[in-house]
């Protein structure tokens, strides 16, 4: 199984509270920011986050990361 890098947005103030839910679904890596929250994990763990998420809006997958 291959590890993805996902990411949550969230609306504003709710960062915390994505972070909550996805570290008690023993999601690996949770980072907050400020209107996402960033985490990793395999297949499993997007299902997861996808059918268990409240707070977040959607699930993302990191394609690829630069500077603009």
């Amino acid at each position: 199984m291959s590890t993805f890098t996902m990411i949550a947005p969230c609306l504003f103030c709710l960062e915390g509270l994505a972070g909550d839910e996805l570290r008690r679904l023993d999601i690996e890596n949770v980072r907050v920011e400020n209107g996402r929250v960033l985490f990793s994990g395999d297949e499993n763990a997007l299902a997861r986050a996808n059918i268990c998420l409240r707070t977040g809006e959607r699930v993302l997958i990191v394609l690829a990361d630069f500077e603009a």
